[in-house]
């Protein structure tokens, strides 16, 4: 199982459960993270929680067939965490280039925008069973490709989330799985951006307006295609 670092994992989380049709503002997502109440809360510890789901792989298998492999930090060559997979596999496997990410992230302003459209899909009586036509199309086909126009989603890791990444680690050791990598990479680091309650209503205004027209273009091309087919 791979493992990384919980300041990296709460924004990353919260971005998750956006594009999957969540509208928990960020203030409100880290207060349900930290006292582990409410449903985002429990979804976030439930996928997070790595000492009690190699502590459950375990019971199972054995603490020999386990093994946690720690994704180093931001920065870092992608092939480090390859080659650690590699190692950890035990498999000849070749080395490789990088594939391009498949699931971007989304820049400040947009993660609030997208917060913004959940809130009011919902409200509207739509569907809610189509909500993977969000996260498919307006999150990952849309807004991803704005992210390089904003300035990124930022978190600064408070003390609760040091002392919870602290007990992880020390659950880990004391289960005496395999570890390919370094636990200390657990550490939570600070991730560069803004706070999202700080990004100017001007920014997700120009956020929205370039997701409308990106949305709009291709439904003109679908119905100009159609029109041609036919």
């Amino acid at each position: 199982m791979t493992v990384r670092d919980l300041g990296r994992g709460v924004p990353a989380m919260w971005q998750e459960n956006l594009k999957s049709g969540g509208s928990s503002h960020w203030a409100d997502y880290l207060t349900s993270v930290e006292q582990n109440k409410g449903k985002p809360g429990r979804l976030f510890w439930r996928q997070q929680a790595a000492a009690r789901i190699a502590r459950n792989w375990a019971r199972v298998f054995g603490p020999g067939h386990v093994t946690v492999v720690t994704v180093p930090a931001a920065g870092t060559p992608a092939s480090v965490l390859w080659d650690r997979f590699r190692t950890a596999t035990a498999l000849d496997l070749p080395d490789v280039e990088p594939l391009p990410a498949a699931n971007q992230s989304l820049g400040a302003a947009s993660c609030l925008v997208l917060r913004e459209a959940n809130e009011r899909v919902r409200a509207s009586g739509a569907d809610w069973e189509l909500r993977g036509t969000i996260k498919r199309k307006l999150a990952k086909q849309v807004l991803a490709r704005h992210r390089d126009r904003e300035t990124p989603l930022g978190f600064v890791p408070p003390p609760w989330l040091h002392d919870r990444a602290a007990t992880t680690r020390s659950r880990l050791e004391a289960l005496d799985v395999a570890v390919v990598g370094d636990l200390a990479e657990l550490e939570p680091r600070t991730v560069p951006g803004t706070d999202p309650s700080t990004v100017p209503i001007a920014e997700q205004h120009e956020a929205a307006l370039w997701a409308i027209g990106e949305l709009m273009t291709a439904a003109l091309n679908t119905e100009a295609e159609r029109i041609r087919s036919t």
